[in-house]
């Protein structure tokens, strides 16, 4: 007979709904802070699309949240007080190569790590129960052209520039670096507003006078496999 028990008299199951329950509440924190982001931005900015969790560049990482703006493409990453920011330096580090601006927006616990750790050119606003506080604004990047392609999936690509559909989506990417690297961030924008605008528009109808939780998940990309 299989023992499911553990030393300390847990079951498996219970440890199985123990360590659910942690990544729900986990879950649920960082979407409350992804809401208070987004309110406080839609206050802010020109907010074309907004997005939530999109994977980019080469190491196919994933932010938090993604905005585009008429100047800006932004990569926001949630800590909150629940998070540890170990991972946070590589995770700016990289979206800094595809976004034009990365921001971190941070429990007001995590304030004086963020600001030791970061580069000054990583913007940062902290929560905290006034409010949101801007710490330090972003500088604006010059993101890196193959970075920016990996964020890409080779089928838009081949729409977008028009490129015969037997080309290798790696020679495909080196296509268009070396025939159109002055269109690529352009390209990377109408990227993300195909992507989000529909799902965006539907969240700002349904949205109210404020972000909730549960609002959050409209906010994903649409539902489509893409070959990359």
């Amino acid at each position: 007979m299989q023992n499911n028990s553990r030393p300390n008299g847990i079951s498996a199951n219970q440890s199985q709904s123990n360590e659910d329950n942690t990544l729900q509440a986990l879950r649920y924190w960082s979407n409350s802070y992804k809401a208070k982001c987004i309110d406080f931005y839609l206050k802010r900015a020109n907010c074309q699309v907004i997005g939530n969790e999109f994977r980019y560049g080469t190491g196919q990482l994933i932010t938090d949240l993604v905005l585009l703006t008429p100047r800006n493409t932004i990569s926001i990453e949630i800590k909150t007080a629940q998070d540890d920011l170990r991972r946070l330096p590589k995770q700016v580090i990289e979206a800094s190569k595809v976004f034009t601006q990365t921001i971190v927006f941070i429990s007001s616990e995590h304030k004086c790590n963020a600001l030791k750790m970061l580069p000054n050119t990583v913007g940062i606003i902290v929560v905290s129960s006034k409010g949101c506080a801007v710490i330090r604004t972003p500088r604006r990047l010059n993101p890196e052209p193959m970075e920016v392609l990996a964020s890409i999936p080779s089928s838009f690509l081949r729409r977008y520039f028009k490129i015969a559909e037997n080309m290798h989506s790696d020679d495909l990417r080196i296509h268009v670096l070396q025939g159109y690297s002055s269109k690529i961030n352009i390209c990377f924008r109408h990227y993300l507003i195909e992507k989000y605008e529909q799902n965006f528009a539907q969240f700002l109808s349904d949205r109210g006078t404020q972000t909730h939780v549960e609002d959050i998940g409209i906010l994903n990309m649409k539902s489509q496999i893409e070959l990359r």
